[in-house]
């Protein structure tokens, strides 16, 4: 939605491996076909901000102006890093970013314009003790429970601040 179905995309993956890197880059990868949008740069940065920075120091050396409209990064963590990269290189008006947690450093960032949007990754906790408790009570569970996620953008952002999910 954000490029209107086509652009370029620079991707920061989390730790090589880890389930929920394999899994977001998966569902990236899946929403983003059919479209035009094309992924130039993929690395990992270990979920990790400063190797965010680093990872998209080198995509900002290695891209020119209008070779990356967005950045997708497995983490806020990692999109605060490549946010900071970018604003260092004086890119902000031209590539954006979005990431995956909605932590309270990426919420300000959101509301000082400097971040797109995160995604709110809920905690099933609650879904776990319930499905504990019905276990405990002989009930039957449905193979798979899903949880919903939470785009936060500047729309929202003030109703998300301070919500449980």
């Amino acid at each position: 939605e954000l490029l209107g179905g086509a652009g370029k995309v620079a991707v920061l993956q989390g730790s090589l491996g880890a389930s929920p890197t394999i899994d977001r880059q998966a569902g990236f990868t899946e929403a983003l076909a059919g479209s035009t949008i094309e992924i130039v740069a993929d690395q990992t940065a270990n979920y990790d901000r400063a190797e965010g920075l680093q990872v998209m120091e080198d995509y900002l050396q290695r891209f020119g102006a209008g070779e990356i409209d967005a950045v997708f990064a497995h983490n806020d963590e990692m999109a605060l890093g490549a946010i900071q990269a970018i604003a260092e290189a004086g890119r902000a008006d031209e590539i954006a970013v979005i990431g995956i947690d909605g932590q309270e450093s990426a919420l300000d960032a959101i509301e000082d314009g400097s971040y797109a949007a995160t995604v709110v990754y809920p905690i099933p906790v609650p879904e776990h003790l319930i499905a504990a408790a019905k276990l405990c009570a002989g009930e039957s569970l449905p193979e798979r429970i899903v949880t919903s996620a939470t785009l936060v953008t500047l729309d929202n952002v003030a109703d998300v601040r301070g919500t449980t999910f």
